[in-house]
């Protein structure tokens, strides 16, 4: 084999293993950056809800105010988004209506809301668990998912950045 037939195979083997390292390096980054959400049950239980399945529930659309500017933000519900993970958010009686969901970011801050506010039938309040804002995907610093919640005057439980939602029955 002559220099140059032995330059070019060897090129073509770099080149190969360059684009399988590519191709997993990708899927890697896919993989970490794929959506979950955590949802800590009362029992201690920790359902882990990926953006797929998720992403089975019906989209919801807000148009929401905070400081001065208004925007439309895309997502679920998030009484849905908590049926799926097997909680019951509908008819709440006795010590469910006690019952505090804690909105927790990654970052450490954190948001509270008792269930009752969303049951339909005591509350109502629109809570949207968002993964996009006027058309588009979250911008970074609040991603993976942002918590908008309708009709509140300041968004101070607006959480961005959210990753686990614990759920605290009444202490009684």
């Amino acid at each position: 084999m002559s220099c140059l037939a032995h330059a070019l195979s060897s090129t073509r083997r770099c080149a190969v293993r360059a684009l399988v390292a590519l191709a997993a390096f990708s899927l890697s980054v896919a993989a970490a950056t794929a959506s979950t959400l955590e949802i800590v049950l009362a029992d201690g239980h920790v359902e882990v809800l990926a953006e797929a399945r998720i992403a089975t529930l019906t989209r919801h659309e807000q148009v929401e105010s905070a400081h001065g500017e208004t925007h439309r933000f895309a997502g679920y519900a998030l009484r849905e988004v908590l049926q799926l993970a097997g909680v019951a958010t509908d008819g709440l009686r006795g010590r469910a209506v006690a019952t505090v969901l804690f909105a927790e970011a990654a970052d450490g801050c954190s948001a509270a809301f008792a269930l009752a506010e969303l049951d339909p039938t005591i509350g109502s309040r629109q809570v949207l668990l968002a993964d996009r804002v006027d058309d588009m995907p979250l911008p970074e610093p609040m991603r993976p998912w942002r918590l908008v919640v309708g009709g509140e005057r300041r968004p101070t439980r607006w959480v961005r950045n959210l990753v686990r939602i614990r759920v605290v029955e009444s202490l009684r």
